[in-house]
C-alpha cells in the first residue's frame, strides 16, 4: 500500500495540461509536449541500465528487494529538488523547463527502479500460477488503497487549504494548481508511503524455479536476442501499442471536478470513487481467470472498454454520465489489474523455458523501450486536439466547456473508442493455455534438478518427454521439493540487513 501510494505521487508533478504543477508553473502547451518527448526519449535510453541493473541483481535479499530498501532516501530528495529548484527559478522560465525536465527524469528513473522492483517480486513470491493469481487478487485490493487515499488526501488538502479566492468567495485558482500545496503535501506523503514500503522488503521472500548454482547474470545483447524469440512477450507489445488510447475516457476526472462542478470537495470525492471502482474486478478476478481465462478477459476488456467510451463520445457536455462511463471504463480494467501481472509471469517463465535465463528486468524494460519509443509517434494527437479548441497555454480557457473542454474530450474519447477495440485482437493469436503453463513450471523444475545433480540424465529426459507429449502432473512434486527447504528459511530481517551492510563495508574496507 505504501508503495503504490508512493509511486503515484509522481503524478501530481507530471505536467498534465490544465492541473498540477503544469498549471503552478505556467508551462504552455507546447512545451508539456517538449517535456514528454524529452521524457520518452530518456525511458528508452534508461531501458537498458534498468534492464541491466535488476536482472544482474543477487544478493543475501534476492534480486528485487534490495531496490525497495535502498531507493526511498534518493527519491524522496528528487521529489524535494523536482519541486523547489524549479520553482525557485520562475522568474527566469527557460531555466525553470531546464531544471524541471532533468530533476523530473531523475525521479523518473529511481521510481521505475523501484516500482519495477516490487511489481515483479509480486510475481515470484510464490511458484504456484494459481496461489500467484490469488496474490495479485486479493493483494491488488489492499495495495489499491495506497493510490486511493493519496487521491482523495491531496485534492482536499490542497484545495481547502491553498485555494484562491476572490472578495465575493468565489474560487480562482484550485489548490491542486498551487505551488505550496505541492511543497508541503507531497514530500510528507512520500515520506510516509516509502517508510511503510520498507514492509515489503522485509515480511517476504523470493521463490522461483532456479539451480541453487544460478547466477542470474545476463549480458545485454544477449538478453535482447533471447527475447526476440519470445511471441508471448511481442503479442502484449502490439497488444499495448494498438491500445495506447483504450482509458483515455477515464482520464478526465480532474478535469470534470475542476471546470465543470467546481467545488473544493468534487475531485476528491470523484477520483477515491473512480480509484475503488477497480475493486469489483480485482475480487472477481481469481473466479473469472478459472472460469475464462486470461485470454477471454483481455479480449472482453478491451470491447467493454470500447462500448463505454461511445457515450462520452456523444454527450461530452453531461459530467455525470461521463464520470460514469468512467467508472464503468475502470471496472472493467481491475480484472486487467490481476490479469495483466499474472500474464508478465506467464511470460517470464516462459522465457526460462525457451532460453533458461530469468530476464523480468529485460523484459519489463525492452516493453518500456518499445511502447515509449511507440507513444512518441502519438505525442501530438492529444495536444493537437487541444489547440484545435483554444487550448494552449491558458487554462481559463478550459472553463468553456462547450466550445473548448466538451469537444476535446469527444475527439479523444473517438481514438479511445478505435484503440479499445484494437486492444484486444492480438490476443486471439495467444495459445498459451494454463494447462501448458503448468507444464513449463513442471519442465522447469526437472532442469533445476537436473543441473543440481538431483536426478540424472535420463530421467530427466524422461520426465520432459513425458510432460511435452501431454501427460499431467508428472512432476509437480519436483516443483514443491524445490520450494521445501526454501519456505522453512526465514527472510532477512531489518536488522540482519543493516549488519550485512556494514559486514560488506568492511570487507570493502579492508580489501582498499
Amino acid at each position: 500500500m505504501g508503495v503504490s501510494g508512493g509511486t503515484v505521487l509522481p503524478t501530481f508533478l507530471t505536467l498534465t495540461a490544465g492541473l498540477y504543477i503544469a498549471a503552478a508553473l505556467k508551462i504552455s502547451v507546447n512545451d508539456i509536449v517538449l517535456s514528454g518527448i524529452i521524457s520518452s526519449i530518456v525511458v528508452v535510453l534508461r531501458g537498458p541500465l534498468v534492464s541491466m541493473i535488476i536482472d544482474n541483481t543477487k544478493s543475501k535479499m534476492g534480486k528485487f528487494r534490495p531496490w525497495i530498501v535502498r531507493l526511498p532516501i534518493p527519491i524522496l530528495l528528487s521529489f524535494v529538488a523536482t519541486i523547489f529548484i524549479p520553482s525557485a527559478l520562475n522568474s527566469s522560465y527557460t531555466w525553470m523547463f531546464i531544471t524541471y525536465v532533468i530533476f523530473f527524469n531523475v525521479l523518473q528513473f529511481l521510481v521505475n527502479l523501484y516500482s519495477l522492483s516490487f511489481n515483479t517480486l509480486v510475481q515470484v513470491i510464490s511458484p504456484s500460477p494459481n496461489e500467484r493469481t490469488q496474490l495479485m487478487s486479493f493483494g491488488s485490493i489492499i495495495y489499491s488503497l495506497g493510490p486511493s487515499l493519496i487521491n482523495m488526501l491531496f485534492p482536499l488538502l490542497a484545495n481547502y487549504l491553498f485555494s484562491q479566492k476572490n472578495n465575493s468567495g468565489e474560487i480562482e485558482v484550485m489548490g491542486i494548481n498551487s505551488m505550496d500545496a505541492l511543497k508541503w503535501i507531497i514530500p510528507i506523503f512520500a515520506l510516509v508511503c516509502f517508510s511503510l514500503g520498507l514492509i515489503t522488503a522485509f515480511g517476504t521472500k523470493e521463490r522461483m524455479v532456479l539451480n541453487e548454482k544460478s547466477q542470474l547474470k545476463v549480458k545485454f545483447i544477449d538478453g535482447i536476442k533471447h527475447i526476440a524469440i519470445n511471441k508471448y512477450f511481442w503479442l502484449t507489445i502490439i497488444s499495448g501499442f494498438l491500445g495506447i488510447f483504450r482509458l483515455v475516457g477515464t482520464t478526465y476526472t480532474a478535469w470534470l471536478a475542476t471546470y465543470y462542478i467546481k467545488t473544493e470537495w468534487s475531485q476528491s470525492l470523484l477520483i477515491t470513487l473512480i480509484g475503488s471502482a477497480n475493486v469489483p474486478g480485482m475480487l472477481l478476478a481469481p473466479v473469472l481467470i478459472k472460469k475464462y481465462g486470461k485470454k477471454a478477459l483481455s479480449i472482453l476488456s478491451g470491447i467493454f472498454c470500447a462500448i463505454m467510451t461511445i457515450p462520452i463520445v456523444i454527450w461530452p457536455s453531461e459530467p455525470y454520465l461521463v464520470y460514469v462511463m468512467s467508472l464503468l471504463i475502470t471496472l472493467a480494467n481491475g480484472v486487467n489489474v490481476v490479469v495483466t501481472p499474472a500474464l508478465s509471469a506467464q511470460i517470464n517463465d516462459y522465457q526460462q523455458y525457451k532460453t533458461g535465463d530469468r530476464l523480468e528486468g529485460f523484459i519489463s524494460q525492452v516493453s518500456s523501450m518499445i511502447l515509449t519509443g511507440a507513444g512518441i509517434a502519438f505525442a501530438y494527437v492529444t495536444p493537437f486536439i487541444y489547440k484545435t479548441f483554444g487550448y494552449i497555454n491558458d487554462t481559463s480557457v478550459l472553463y468553456d466547456i462547450i466550445n473548448v473542454t466538451s469537444p476535446i474530450i469527444r475527439w479523444t474519447s473517438v481514438l479511445g473508442v478505435i484503440s479499445s477495440f484494437l486492444f484486444a485482437v492480438p490476443f486471439f493469436f495467444w495459445d498459451l493455455s494454463e494447462t501448458r503453463h503448468e507444464a513449463i513450471m513442471e519442465i522447469l523444475a526437472v532442469r533445476a534438478h537436473l543441473k543440481d545433480g538431483k536426478i540424472s540424465v535420463d530421467d530427466a529426459n524422461s520426465l520432459e518427454d513425458r510432460i511435452e507429449k501431454g501427460e499431467v502432473g508428472v512432476a509437480s512434486s519436483l516443483v514443491e521439493k524445490i520450494f521445501e527447504d526454501d519456505l522453512s528459511e526465514k527472510s532477512l530481517t531489518f536488522d540482519e540487513f543493516v549488519e550485512n551492510e556494514i559486514q560488506k563495508k568492511e570487507e570493502k574496507r579492508d580489501n582498499t
